[in-house]
């Protein structure tokens, strides 16, 4: 399952900008009758078919390089056991009880740290089946929180390491020196990330789907 799609531009010495795809957006895919959430592209069609609807989405200009990465949640679980708890910003209290002491997410408001297990229970929390919004601010802090942490000069020194334990983990078209030269580029700033978001039209009584606001010209990015 499909949690979360995002666009990042990295440029050498330039903050990381990043671009949140919600995965509730309406497309039509081929041979399906019905319209459907971006989500279901990945799961009809791999990363081609959601590298096609994110395109036509966005309107990215031709021969803008493209490369992709699918990170399974648990792999920011690793990342974080091995830079150190990363910091998030919680504007109210978060309590998840589950069966099992490993399932329970116990957060209060304000300024947190947390481990590589409370970031995997921490994105993987919904309200309810259709609470993407707030998702999408979740997974905004953790990013947040990984690349300040990330930018430590002890953490930078162990991104080669660190690329090696998860290569095998993630699904991708980069080879790991290419992946490296990313991560270090990404942080060559030294700036927080530039987090955007997609204009959408507000949300219909009928339907969880959404549109995107189609007022302007140009590319959304």
């Amino acid at each position: 399952v499909v949690e979360s799609f995002i666009l990042i531009k990295v440029i050498n010495q330039k903050p990381l900008e990043i671009l949140q795809i919600p995965t509730e957006l309406a497309v039509a895919i081929p041979g399906e009758t019905n319209i459907q959430p971006l989500s279901a592209t990945y799961n009809k069609g791999g990363v081609a078919l959601s590298a096609d609807a994110i395109n036509e989405i966005t309107r990215i200009r031709k021969g803008a390089s493209q490369r992709f990465v699918v990170i399974p949640r648990n792999v920011l679980g690793m990342i974080v056991d091995d830079i150190g708890d990363i910091k998030i910003e919680l504007n109210k209290p978060l309590k998840v009880k589950n069966n099992t002491e490993d399932d329970t997410l116990d957060l209060s408001a304000g300024l947190q740290r947390i481990n590589g297990s409370q970031v995997i229970r921490f994105l993987a929390y919904r309200k309810n089946k259709h609470d993407y919004v707030e998702s999408r601010k979740r997974r905004r802090s953790v990013i947040k929180g990984l690349f300040l942490q990330m930018n430590y000069p002890e953490n930078i020194s162990k991104i080669p390491s660190l690329t090696k334990k998860i290569f095998k983990e993630v699904e991708t078209d980069l080879t790991q020196k290419e992946i490296i030269s990313l991560f270090i580029a990404a942080l060559s700033s030294g700036k927080e990330p530039i987090i955007q978001k997609l204009p959408l039209n507000p949300p219909s009584e009928n339907t969880f789907l959404r549109q995107i606001k189609r007022n302007q010209a140009k590319a959304l990015w």
